[in-house]
């Protein structure tokens, strides 16, 4: 009887580790696919707030980061500089060369863009279509005109052959500049709409130049 009952006990321990073993592995392929569905979550994030063509953050990036540096510059009494930024007679150049080429030229702008919006905390986004904003925290006006400038002028050193432009025989760009230094939660759309009437001078002034709206606009209505 004895010996059957130490049988008895040898299976049941060996059994309990079996099943102790077998819930270890479960437990370990539980975390990796834990880790694998992180990973996979991060990925979709990071693609549901870029712009597929360029690789730049989306209307949804630019809102949000928008908002967070908006606030952030009332906290530091810092400013905050917008570049609105359109490609000159772009529908004419999709209609010439086709929507193929179009995608191709906001690619290698896009790239040219990169070499002047350095800083960590910049942000350049695709605003929708031939648009695109760049937001420049802590950045005064002369600083921002200048980064305005440099990509304008980097734009027009690729030399995209454009022959429908009016302005040029390359593709090139109006940018418009406007400045804020926060003292409410307010203001932030203004600083949109000033960055954009900027844009519409410069267009309306003959295109392939920046133009910058003076004024500092704080937050407050007008």
């Amino acid at each position: 009887m004895r010996v059957n009952s130490i049988l008895r006990l040898s299976k049941e321990i060996k059994k309990r580790k079996e099943r102790e073993r077998e819930l270890e592995e479960k437990t370990q392929l539980l975390a990796e696919l834990n880790k694998k569905l992180e990973k996979v979550n991060k990925k979709l994030k990071v693609l549901a707030s870029k712009d597929e063509l360029t690789g730049f953050a989306n209307r949804r990036l630019l809102n949000q980061t928008l908002k967070r540096e908006w606030k952030r510059a009332r906290r530091k009494a810092a400013s905050l500089a917008l570049i609105m930024i359109d490609l000159d007679y772009f529908k004419e150049y999709n209609d010439n060369y086709g929507h193929q080429a179009g995608d191709k030229c906001l690619q290698k702008i896009a790239k040219k863009f990169e070499e002047f919006v350095l800083r960590p905390a910049d942000l350049v986004a695709r605003y929708g279509g031939e648009e695109f904003v760049v937001l420049l925290p802590e950045t005064g006006l002369s600083g921002a005109i200048k980064v305005a400038e440099r990509i304008r002028t980097g734009v027009e050193s690729l030399k995209l052959p454009h022959q429908d432009s009016q302005v040029s025989d390359y593709v090139t760009i109006s940018a418009g500049v406007a400045i804020a230094k926060p003292e409410s939660n307010n203001g932030l759309e203004q600083l949109i709409k000033v960055a954009d009437e900027a844009l519409y001078l410069a267009k309306k002034e003959g295109r392939n130049q920046v133009k910058a709206e003076c004024e500092l606009i704080r937050g407050v209505s007008r």
